[in-house]
């Protein structure tokens, strides 16, 4: 099985593409100004600068070295020993809200990426079970059926925004009766959902669909993100940055509705939490999702990984040297 450890760093790549692009205007304008001033060629040779094929050689150099590391900085690894293990289990869906209102500021960032953290800290510590991951806005979408690939969840919860979702709003009706079909009926494990959201917008049956969900056996939990005073909602309209107003031009206000939340994990035989920026928040989730029932589940896992970082770091700084030996090395006449 082969994963990323830290796959968080692969948006370090962005930075070499604007490294890459800077790399191109500058050239571009050198080209321009020299071609102001007369020949080219004879500028070169007169100025001593470099061979246009020496610089784009090091650039090219410089830009793949970045690369490698940015590679090495996520450390790839490769599942080396595998296991059949039995341990006791639940299966936990993790509800991701991802409506617009989740752009709120009044956490910082904002709600979305506090939330999406408390997530893969979650499931770090939940290591052993079964996760899977809904996210939900006016609609509800499996992103990852129940699995023990904690890789993939990362992948998928890092990927979540509100463009994903067709329709805006919070339809926690439609997430519930989703997490039931996704739930797997043979296994005799606790069924546990916990939705992190701010519970802003939801529709008027859900707390009906959380007591049936409960009467079949299912926990209903949930995150609060947000707080009590609210936040303005960012939006960009023909490329300006500005927030979400009502039809009268009025800033539009979100608050966390707690009210709503509390009544929801009671219904749903679970527990409110809400998000205070502890840094313990997760194992404290944890420590009471594993006090529920279990049952036994077979499981082939890698106990062993192989990590290969070193191979694109030492690449990497081989690149580089090169890239030093080149710098400086005039034009021939």
């Amino acid at each position: 099985m082969f994963q990323f450890e830290h796959i968080n760093y692969i948006y370090l790549i962005g930075i070499v593409f604007l490294v890459a692009l800077l790399f191109l205007f500058n050239r571009r304008q050198q080209e321009v100004k020299l071609a102001k001033l007369g020949n080219v060629q004879r500028l070169r040779t007169a100025l001593k600068l470099p061979a246009p094929i020496l610089t784009r050689t090091r650039q090219a150099l410089l830009l793949i070295s970045l690369l490698l590391l940015v590679v090495a900085l996520t450390n790839p690894q490769l599942g080396s020993k595998k296991e059949t293990v039995k341990r006791e289990a639940i299966d936990l869906i993790i509800a991701l809200d991802i409506s617009n209102s989740m752009l709120a500021e009044d956490l910082s960032p904002n709600r979305l990426e506090r939330a999406k953290k408390l997530a893969i800290e979650l499931v770090q510590a939940m290591r052993g079970n079964r996760i899977g991951l809904i996210l939900f806005a006016g609609n509800a979408y499996v992103q990852m059926p129940l699995t023990t690939d904690y890789g993939a969840f990362n992948t998928f919860i890092n990927a979540a925004k509100p463009s994903l979702a067709s329709t805006q709003g919070t339809e926690f009706g439609t997430m519930l009766s989703l997490a039931e079909q996704t739930f797997i009926e043979e296994t005799q494990a606790a069924k546990v959902l916990l939705t992190i959201t701010d519970g802003e917008y939801h529709d008027e049956n859900a707390l009906e669909e959380a007591q049936r969900l409960n009467d079949l056996g299912m926990k209903i939990y949930a995150v609060g993100i947000g707080t009590e005073g609210g936040g303005y909602i960012p939006m960009f309209f023909n490329g300006n940055r500005d927030f979400k107003r009502d039809q009268a031009g009025n800033l539009v206000q979100t608050k966390i509705n707690l009210a709503f939340l509390s009544e929801l994990a009671q219904t749903g035989g679970g527990q409110l939490f809400p998000y205070t920026g502890e840094r313990n928040l997760a194992q404290q989730i944890a420590d009471q999702l594993n006090q529920l029932e279990k049952s036994e589940m077979e499981q082939r896992i890698y106990t062993d990984y192989y990590s290969y970082f070193q191979y694109f770091l030492g690449l990497g700084i081989l690149l580089l040297v090169i890239e030093l030996l080149l710098r400086n090395r005039p034009s021939k006449s």
